[in-house]
């Protein structure tokens, strides 16, 4: 049994056969019971201009074609805008499953492949937004798509140990290492473990929490879970965003 992806080749993304052996036929000019015979036979041995008119056609490669490389060539166009754009390859062959969606099955299920509606308001009113902000010399922060990515990261950070220690004799900055010896009232000490702490509320040893402290009263103080900060910040960030863009809709369709 041969490995050949002639067969292959008239199957999509999402498993179905996208033409018939009769339109594929017409379209590179092999004679259709030729292109059962390479999709299905075994003992089949591929003409040069049969692997050139399929090669040219489906933009692969005879190695792929014969079964010789397990993996798929880089579809050009899909290189380019991946390097455009800055999307995955899977990103982008979802975009274009999105699209086959509202081709075929737009007229009974206008909901499926509507993400595309969803991906360009979002795209379209940032773009609006970004040109007004180039047009005040700024570079614009921060987007939905910010907040979003913000929001999905949130959970995973902390406040970095303060763990690093340094003390200034005249000019020379030095750091304090575990072995180091401490002389303090005239007694000695080797540091085994060190950590640097506030002085006054001892804040600084968990790192998953924040200390925040009024200025003006040092007496109101407030311990927050960084987490649970970050995510909150996040999620209200986002709805904020998506009511401009709600609003944006709106207006686009007056």
């Amino acid at each position: 049994m041969n490995n050949y992806r002639f067969l292959e080749m008239r199957v999509d993304n999402l498993g179905r056969k996208k033409m018939t052996q009769d339109e594929l036929s017409n379209i590179i000019h092999i004679d259709r019971n030729r292109i059962q015979q390479l999709e299905t036979s075994p003992k089949v041995i591929p003409k040069e201009e049969e692997l050139r008119a399929y090669c040219n056609y489906f933009n692969t490669t005879s190695d792929y074609l014969l079964g010789i490389r397990n993996t798929k060539p880089v579809d050009e166009n899909i290189a380019m805008i991946a390097k455009v754009t800055g999307l995955s390859n899977d990103a982008i062959e979802m975009l274009k499953i999105l699209s086959n969606y509202r081709k075929e099955y737009n007229s009974f299920l206008p909901g499926l492949g509507a993400d595309i509606d969803a991906i360009n308001a979002i795209l379209e009113f940032q773009y609006k937004e970004t040109k007004k902000t180039e047009k005040q010399d700024n570079i614009p922060a921060w987007s939905v798509l910010h907040y979003i990515k913000q929001y999905l990261s949130s959970g995973i950070y902390e406040r970095e140990q303060q763990d690093r220690l340094r003390i200034c004799d005249g000019n020379v900055w030095v750091d304090i290492d575990n072995g180091d010896i401490l002389i303090k009232n005239n007694e000695q000490y080797t540091i085994q473990n060190k950590s640097a702490i506030n002085s006054s509320s001892g804040s600084g040893e968990n790192s998953k929490t924040v200390h925040i402290v009024n200025i003006r009263n040092k007496k109101e103080r407030y311990v927050v879970e960084i987490n649970k900060m970050f995510e909150s910040y996040s999620k209200d960030n986002i709805f904020r965003e998506l009511d401009k863009i709600k609003d944006y809709i709106e207006k686009k369709r007056k």
